[in-house]
């Protein structure tokens, strides 16, 4: 170029481009496929014409365009791992061979870094770690499974600052659609409510799909009952005999028991025994007429218990028609309870890990450690009862669900 000689070097393009001809600019004839372009540097060679074939060979074998040229550096597909092996070639005193310089770049403006866009190395995370990170933040973002919504507008001027924040008052849009921190199932299957908690039609959320969030393939029933302690007879009684050992402090709160009794669904019943007494009588001083002689007292009193007695003993009238609705003897649970099963869990983990450590540090120092081996075979135990009492939660509201939408 004007007479002077410039190294250059041969790079690979991200594509094949074809090269084409025309005679009338209306015409197009293609010519030839172009795959490579020579990048030329900014080292010119100085007096040509007294210098040998060898020794310009020499000086172009001596140039390295990877180390002196910034620019030609800046354009090369993975640029690093291009330099670091040029140096340790160079450090061993071998002689630089480059296997192949790839373009970042294409011809075109639009086509700048298009190898590094079409391949990207894909990120080496685990698998594991980031479903479970997934599964975490849908339960944050699921509008039922939130402890605390609030919301915030952002007001922004027309350079793009941030003028205010404003709170959104959502207490009335949520009051019918939240009991007790979770979505009910009204608020499920009613299409004014889904649309106005992004909930699409046929899903529990938008993040959902075409099934209900109760859904587990591996849900099974158990007969297992919690106590008011939240273990069952038997291993309560187990615990009882054990050692003096500091019992588990789980910080469950006292009013969100699991309402394990059997209820009767919808109108199976007649009104007949809904209106029936449901335990002892007892006698009440409201119901003594003091006008009246002792015994007329006593006589009218005893033909009101009696006449309460045979109405609740009267038997059950079910609806046969009302298969469904027939009293069952397996728990049912409702949302807070599963929340709070959920809770527990979290809770019983950690505990078992902070168990695990102590017995780590006690078996380091030497120490005894069966009264913590007890202490930790008894926390499993636990958290097998509460993981069985939540799957069988799961279950039971995935046919209530299922009932509501059919109805």
């Amino acid at each position: 170029m004007d007479n002077k000689i410039f190294l250059s070097s041969l790079c690979d393009l991200p594509n094949i481009i074809e090269g084409q001809k025309t005679l009338d600019f209306r015409t197009f004839y293609k010519s030839v496929d172009v795959a490579q372009i020579l990048f030329v540097h900014n080292k010119v060679i100085e007096d040509i014409q007294t210098k040998s074939p060898e020794e310009l060979v020499r000086i172009a074998e001596d140039y390295n365009p990877v180390l002196e040229d910034q620019e030609f550096l800046n354009s090369l597909y993975r640029k690093g791992e291009t330099k670091k092996m040029v140096e340790e070639q160079k450090g061993k005193g071998e002689k630089i061979h480059y296997e192949c310089l790839k373009f970042r770049h294409g011809l075109a403006p639009v086509a700048k870094n298009i190898r590094n866009i079409r391949h990207k190395k894909e990120p080496n995370e685990d698998q594991e770690e980031v479903h479970a990170v997934e599964k975490i933040l849908k339960d944050i973002i699921d509008y039922g499974f939130a402890d605390n919504v609030e919301e915030e507008l952002l007001v922004f001027n027309d350079d793009g600052d941030l003028v205010k924040v404003e709170k959104v008052d959502n207490k009335e849009r949520r009051k019918e659609a939240l009991s007790g921190n979770q979505i009910t199932l009204n608020a499920l299957y009613s299409s004014t409510l889904r649309s106005q908690g992004n909930y699409q039609d046929g899903q529990s959320s938008m993040y959902s799909g075409q099934q209900d969030q109760f859904d587990d393939a591996t849900s099974y029933r158990q007969d297992t009952e919690y106590n008011e302690t939240g273990y069952d007879y038997d291993q309560q009684s187990e615990i009882q005999q054990q050692s003096n050992f500091p019992s588990i402090q789980i910080p469950i709160q006292t009013n969100q028991q699991y309402s394990n009794q059997p209820i009767v669904i919808n109108t199976g019943v007649t009104s007949n025994h809904q209106s029936s007494t449901s335990g002892p009588i007892t006698l009440s001083f409201s119901n003594i007429n003091i006008n009246q002689p002792q015994q007329t007292q006593i006589q009218q009193q005893q033909h009101q218990i009696q006449q309460q007695q045979d109405l609740y003993q009267q038997p059950t009238q079910i609806d046969t028609q009302m298969t469904n609705n027939l009293p069952i003897n397996t728990p049912l649970y409702s949302n807070e309870d599963y929340s709070a099963m959920k809770r527990d869990l979290r809770e019983i983990k950690k505990l078992i890990k902070s168990t695990k450590q102590n017995i780590e540090e006690a078996n380091a120092q030497g120490k005894d450690v069966g009264e913590l081996r007890q202490y930790y075979r008894t926390i499993i135990a636990k958290k097998r009862e509460v993981k069985t009492q939540k799957k069988i939660a799961k279950r039971q509201l995935r046919q209530d669900q299922n009932v509501a939408m059919q109805m």
